[in-house]
């Protein structure tokens, strides 16, 4: 990994942690300068504002599906690689908590990311390829278009996260979406 990269993570890493711990309201870019002891410009090198970390980190979700890649490969059933996949999404979601995630949500919904969108979210074709195999193999019931059926379960996922936000973590979220993921692809 080259030295920007590394520099970038560390600011994600830290900028993460002052807003777990302050709320994402409270955390100015002056205090993660200040933190991680670095200039205004530095921070600026690398995003734009400290909701452009957000996206980062969100996006930053495939380095840890990576390390877990050979473990989610061996999974017996395609439904199993994607739900494997798709929960580490979840779990980093309520590892972040309603705060972070929404204003996650916000962005998306203020147009200034996209990836939340079906058509834009990272592991598109990895799902559909997973969808399609677990079809032709009978491992799943819903014979709609494997497309259709990751557009289907990204907006609902989002929905519920919403809801999920909106009471402050006041329901297991990972389970609620496992729930529907069931619902939706009928594993055989």
């Amino acid at each position: 990994m080259d030295d920007d990269k590394k520099r970038k993570i560390i600011i994600v890493e830290k900028t993460m942690e002052l807003f777990k711990i302050r709320g994402v309201k409270n955390v100015t870019v002056l205090a993660i300068c200040e933190e991680l002891n670095i200039t205004r410009s530095s921070f600026y090198y690398y995003f734009k504002s400290k909701e452009e970390v957000l996206d980062y980190y969100f996006l930053s979700t495939e380095i840890e599906i990576e390390d877990h890649l050979m473990p989610i490969l061996a999974s017996e059933t395609n439904y199993d690689k994607f739900y494997r996949i798709f929960s580490i999404y979840m779990k980093r979601t309520t590892a972040w908590g309603p705060d972070i995630f929404g204003r996650i949500i916000d962005r998306y919904l203020q147009g200034k990311n996209m990836i939340l969108s079906p058509e834009h979210i990272a592991m598109r074709d990895v799902y559909v390829a997973l969808i399609r195999t677990a079809q032709e193999k009978k491992e799943i019931k819903n014979t709609e278009a494997p497309e259709k059926i990751v557009e289907l379960i990204v907006v609902l996922s989002v929905g519920i996260a919403v809801e999920w936000c909106n009471q402050r973590g006041g329901f297991d979220y990972p389970q609620k979406l496992k729930e529907v993921i069931d619902s939706v692809l009928r594993p055989a």
